[in-house]
């Protein structure tokens, strides 16, 4: 009885300091977006500040690309991995046009710059210059070519359509780095198969649900494995990409996940 009363009030402590954290930027945020300001270094400081509050443990293995515009493909486990990536640098999104009316995921969303996209096949030539824009700024932009998300354990075949910017951008070199993202303990303690439904929002568990139940867990360490850049992608078609891609994520999702990648 006492282990579930703490729980919950670790819950509540942290919708509450999350609650304050959000109404003291994002009216600073959305200001300066009004001004031209740039928000980058404040979004990311907004994301590590409530990574810390609602108790996760970022650890990075590798580096971002230098070279700019990038792209990003990471497999997709939740919306924490909005708050994860978002903490490291200033990384804008894709996601499909849905997720902007949803509660609080949409609000993340719009706070990370996120392209919001059709991703029926009559809409897939739009979605591509929605990117096109983001990338000739010289953005870091990241999406999912999973085009869903899965508790972790596998990584799921990829969808090839989003890899043609690549190719058909024009107007700047892009630069295309895989990147892995995994749950990997609890409290300092390995994570089993059996618990990835606590970590990983998937299938038909409701958002409030599961973010519930994830605030009243303790300490979470979040893994993310920046991979090497594929060589000479705008060489390449889009189904190579994408098979080049997939492989690159699953070697990598391998090694984290077996403690090939030392801890920090």
């Amino acid at each position: 009885m006492q282990s579930f009363l703490v729980c919950n009030l670790i819950a509540i402590y942290r919708i509450i300091l999350t609650a304050i954290v959000t109404a003291s930027l994002l009216p600073i945020i959305f200001f300066l977006r009004l001004l031209n300001f740039k928000t980058g270094k404040i979004k990311c400081f907004y994301m590590r500040v409530v990574c810390r509050v609602i108790g996760i443990k970022l650890i990075v293995h590798g580096e971002l690309s230098k070279l700019r515009p990038l792209l990003i493909a990471s497999n997709h486990l939740s919306y924490i991995d909005v708050l994860a990536y978002g903490s490291l640098a200033p990384i804008e999104f894709v996601s499909k046009k849905e997720v902007s009316g949803w509660p609080f995921i949409g609000i993340l969303a719009k706070l990370a710059d996120t392209v919001f996209i059709d991703r029926s096949r009559s809409k897939s030539l739009e979605s591509r210059k929605k990117m096109d824009h983001k990338l000739n700024e010289r953005n870091i932009l990241l999406f999912f070519p999973e085009a869903t998300s899965n508790d972790g354990t596998n990584i799921l075949p990829f969808k090839s359509s989003l890899f043609d910017v690549v190719k058909t951008n024009t107007t700047a070199t892009i630069t295309l780095q895989p990147s892995v993202i995994a749950f990997t303990r609890i409290n300092n303690l390995p994570i089993g198969n059996g618990w990835k439904s606590l970590f990983s929002w998937y299938g038909e568990i409701g958002f409030t649900q599961h973010l519930w139940r994830f605030l009243k867990l303790g300490c979470t360490t979040v893994e993310i494995s920046l991979l090497e850049p594929i060589k000479d992608g705008q060489s390449m078609n889009r189904k190579l990409l994408k098979e080049l891609t997939e492989k690159s994520v699953k070697n990598g999702m391998s090694d984290v996940l077996s403690g090939r990648k030392k801890l920090n």
